[in-house]
């Protein structure tokens, strides 16, 4: 498992643990772990600052605070079949505050998202290095199988300026008894721009062992949207044979969290319960009302479905509903209205003498207004272990979902499949689509690959390829992808990887490039190599041609043997041309920035050091210029006994546009906590701050901490044999 525990946009990261309790400056995110009592008033912020949790067998609560000038946004970028980069609309968002979430939504309902699958940073994503754009380790398909589309949620800090605030707040949960538990949180937001507070109470009772009932309510005072109450109540119930859940919310017009679970201004309640009567019968009875308080739009349906198994494993479901849909009408005073009253049958059975092979219909009409109806028909076959075929057709008029009238129209749905996993790690779909509306025709055809080849030990190659055309209607959305990639790990001298990404679209076309190469030449000497170049060749009006691309290069020199110098050099080119920040302005760059390390040991008390890095910026639009800049850094060690030393650092930086040179000087005294575990704390009496040279060195002006960590794989006895091994 990878993971990011130590999240820190400052330069200080400390945690204390104490059994379930700890104590963490850095940070942190404000949302509680997954509570089911706590749906309106869940408040996610990703914030620096002081967080305490305590946690025992009846008590769970939080406290935090921070002090910062951030406000949250929230953005939404559809997949394009690549792996990007995505970028931002803001440009000045806060280095690890992000939650990236790849979200897949109903095409018909875009509010309902059918799921979400939360991305991790460095294992499933990073960010391109020299404009923050976000950059997939796989690409981001723009469709799924379904036809369903698929979106990235992007969740993030950002600095407004001004002077700083507080954002504080607190949550406490507490087990009256073993049946009864009862919470509540409070936040304010002391935001200049706009005071914002959240509060809230809950409240659980166990009624049985899986039967619980949960209540709920809350209010937000915004100093822009005014004072909003919300509040719900929720049964659920499961047991052998019979699963229910009951739910009833409403919230004000002006009631604000984005991390609630229900929207402003709405009225909602549910119903579905599943009853097994025996093994081969089963009854679901679903119900649903919505309510938008602020235009009258309402939803109301209930339905009843059984479903008996009869021999043969055929499979026999009927059932009806009644729904009715009042909405406000366009450009017109007064409502429309859809009535539904139907009845429907579904029937899945194997196909004889075709093991593995199976056939479906359905079947629903209004019984009132008899020209609606849905067919569907399909079909399904496991080929073989990993292989399976797959069609469905699907015609609509004038109904849609369950418990849902319909505002569509007639409406034509064909998927047509081919499923295999034909190798580890592989899996090849091969799908045609059609989807008829009397909104526009459009029929689409999508072919895709994803795979990941295991062709030996060390080599693998991954591929990915997706096709959307528009075979009849609007070709706003034709576009194809691809992905080539190959990774060598095998030679335990060197290791390659290499990646390329290809994407025709309506609009534009792309091409993102990355390799990667490691060396090590003997003992002493290792080569590291690493390039990215992204192109994009843009036909939209307005729009600009990008050129993006980063070499990065870097030698280690040590003498294994006597272990008296040791030797860093890197060398790095970034260029960037096009619109690189914005679509309304151009921007070419060139950048080239050096770096040389050297560390010397004379003695076993004294441990000397130099730093030199110099770098070149050359600007031609949007106006010519260029500027150069160069850091000198010393620093001299001397370990007092085994455990303790003292150490003077001093730096300066000079460049053509500064009037004199910028200095850093400072002492710094260190403890050797445990083996090759060492604490740092210094002092710098004068500091600067450059952020291509010196943006993770420790020259600021002020106090800092340095924790160093000096390891290899006998840190967890990986490297020690155990007897009566080899």
């Amino acid at each position: 498992m990878r993971g990011f525990d130590a999240q820190s946009t400052g330069r200080l990261y400390v945690r204390v643990d104490k059994r379930k309790s700890y104590l963490l400056y850095g940070d942190f995110n404000t949302a509680s772990p997954a509570l089911e009592g706590r749906g309106l008033a869940n408040y996610s912020r990703s914030l620096t600052g002081i967080k305490e949790h305590f946690e025992n067998s009846r008590v769970r609560a939080n406290l935090w605070a921070s002090e910062d000038s951030t406000r949250q946004v929230v953005e939404e970028i559809a997949g394009n079949g690549t792996s990007g980069p995505y970028r931002f609309r803001t440009g000045n968002a806060l280095m690890n505050s992000e939650k990236v979430e790849l979200l897949t939504r109903d095409p018909n309902h875009p509010n309902i998202i059918l799921k979400a699958q939360p991305m991790a940073r460095f294992t499933d994503y990073t960010f391109e290095p020299f404009t923050g754009e976000l950059l997939f380790k796989a690409p981001v398909p723009s469709l799924d199988a379904s036809l369903n589309p698929i979106s990235i949620r992007v969740t993030y800090e950002t600095e407004q300026g001004g002077d700083k605030f507080w954002v504080y707040g607190g949550d406490a949960q507490l087990k009256l008894t073993e049946r009864v538990e009862v919470g509540g949180s409070a936040v304010r937001d002391e935001n200049p721009l706009n005071h914002y507070g959240l509060y809230s109470a809950n409240a659980t009772l166990k009624l049985a062992p899986q039967s619980f009932l949960f209540g709920e309510v809350a209010r937000s005072e915004s100093e822009l949207g005014g004072i909003g109450d919300a509040g719900r109540v929720e049964l659920r119930h499961k047991s052998a044979n019979t699963e229910l859940r009951a739910y009833f919310g409403e919230t004000a017009g002006t009631f604000t969290n984005a991390g609630s679970i229900q929207l402003p201004g709405r009225i909602e309640g549910g119903l579905k319960l599943s009853q097994r009567l025996d093994d081969k019968t089963r009854v679901t009875v679903q119900g649903v009302l919505t309510e938008e308080t602020q235009t009258g739009n309402t939803r109301r349906g209930v339905g009843v479905d059984v479903e008996r198994t009869l021999p043969g494993n055929v499979r026999v479901e009927v059932g009806g509903r009644v729904s009715d849909e009042k909405a406000a009408a366009t450009g017109a005073p007064g409502s429309v209205n859809n009535e539904v009253r139907s009845a429907h049958v579904k029937v899945s059975t194997p196909v004889p003498r075709l093991p593995g092979a199976s056939v479906n219909a359905e079947y629903e009409n209004d019984l009132v207004a008899t020209e609606r109806r849905t067919v569907a028909v399909g079909a399904d076959y496991q080929l073989r272990n990993k292989t399976r075929l797959y069609a469905k057709h699907e015609f609509v008029s004038d109904l849609a979902g369950p418990l849902e009238a319909n505002a569509f129209g007639q409406r034509n749905t064909t998927v047509v499949g081919l499923d295999t996993e034909y190798m580890r790690d592989g899996q090849l779909f091969n799908e045609y689509r059609a989807r008829d509306s009397v909104s526009g025709r459009e029929a689409e055809a999508a072919i895709g690959l994803r795979n990941l080849w295991h062709v030996a030990d060390g080599l693998r190659l991954n591929t990915t390829f997706e096709r959307v055309t528009a075979m009849q209607g609007d070709g706003r959305n034709e576009s194809a992808a691809g992905t080539a990639a190959i990774e060598y790990t095998r030679n335990p001298d060197w290791k390659g990887t290499a990646r390329l990404e290809l994407r025709d679209g309506a609009n534009s076309d792309s091409l993102l490039n990355t390799l990667g190469y490691a060396r090590k030449f003997d003992r002493d000497w290792t080569l590291l190599g690493k390039t990215i170049l992204y192109l994009v060749d843009n036909s939209a009006p307005g729009a600009h041609d990008r050129v993006q691309g980063r070499f990065q290069t870097g030698l280690a020199w040590r003498q294994t043997d006597v272990d008296r110098w040791s030797a860093l050099m890197k060398y790095e080119f970034k260029y960037e041309d096009g619109d690189v920040f914005d679509a309304t302005s151009s921007l070419r760059r060139q950048v080239h920035i050096l770096s040389l390390h050297a560390n010397h040991k004379p003695s076993a008390e004294w441990t000397l050091s130099g730093h030199y890095a110099g770098k070149l910026s050359l600007d031609t639009a949007p106006q010519r210029s260029t500027y150069h800049a160069h850091l000198l850094s010393g620093r001299a060690q001397y370990e007092l006994n085994s455990r303790w030393d003292v150490a003077l650092n001093v730096s300066t930086l000079f460049s053509e546009r500064m009037a004199s040179a910028q200095f850093g000087v400072g002492p710094e005294i260190g403890v050797t906590l445990r083996r090759n575990l060492r604490l740092g704390i210094g002092y710098n009496f004068f500091g600067f701050r450059e952020r291509d040279l010196s943006e993770q060195a420790y020259t600021s002006h002020g106090v800092f901490i340095a924790l160093r960590l000096k390891f290899d794989e006998g840190l967890f006895g990986l490297g020690r044999k155990n007897e009566g091994t080899n």
